[in-house]
């Protein structure tokens, strides 16, 4: 039993796994009440589920990048699940959930985290081998300068897209495509089978070890 947590914006996400079928799911939008929310709707996830948090094998958490308290909230709380537990600690990257609920696309994809302050995280993705992979770095920007690295050909945006960037967007003349907002919200049932899958794997890093992913801005401010 696979627990996961996602807090690297505004939007919580937890769910519950078994490796076979999505248990439990929870997401919902926050007015930066992380710490009062998260505990809680842990604990009601679990007892609608009928699970006991002995019964948990593991516990999968967003890495980032995202909200620098947003990250260290959720980070510390599945930490603290983890080695109170004794059971394995699984990062995910929260580019490559955004990723994961993203259909198949016959061009590039950009996957989008909000990073606050008319700010956005942002990577560049190509479908291989039947699925997302993340090519090159990782990036934080405005919209209007993620917008000027996108070339000519067709390029679906998918993730927080907020209404002045999808403006942007939609006003840049650019061969873009966007998905409809269900598929932009980032959902922990995606984080969960990314790491249930790397917890078969056996490669693992221990708990303590575990840090959250921040990117500079142009000023050398980490979001």
């Amino acid at each position: 039993m696979l627990l996961a947590i996602d807090t690297a914006s505004r939007a919580l996400s937890i769910a519950l796994t078994d490796g076979q079928q999505l248990l439990a799911e929870q997401t919902w939008h926050t007015a930066n009440q992380h710490s009062v929310e998260l505990p809680p709707a842990v604990h009601h996830l679990l007892n609608r589920a009928g699970v006991q948090p002995g019964q948990l094998n593991a516990v999968g958490v967003a890495q980032g990048p995202g909200s620098f308290t947003g990250l260290r909230i959720g980070i510390g709380v599945a930490k603290g699940l983890a080695m109170a537990l004794n059971i394995p600690l699984i990062p995910v990257m929260t580019l490559d959930i955004v990723a994961a609920g993203t259909p198949y696309f016959a061009g590039p994809l950009v996957s989008i985290v909000q990073a606050g302050r008319g700010r956005i995280n942002y990577g560049h993705y190509h479908w291989q081998a039947g699925e997302w992979r993340l090519m090159g770095d990782l990036h934080n920007a405005a919209w209007e300068e993620m917008i000027t690295h996108i070339g000519t050909d067709a390029t679906l945006i998918n993730g927080e897209i907020d209404p002045a960037g999808e403006a942007l967007l939609k006003a840049s003349g650019k061969s873009i495509e966007l998905l409809p907002p269900s598929y932009r919200l980032r959902r922990a049932g995606f984080l969960a089978q990314i790491a249930w899958a790397q917890l078969q794997t056996g490669h693992l890093i221990p708990a303590a070890e575990i840090r959250p992913i921040y990117l500079q801005t142009a000023g050398g401010a980490a979001t």
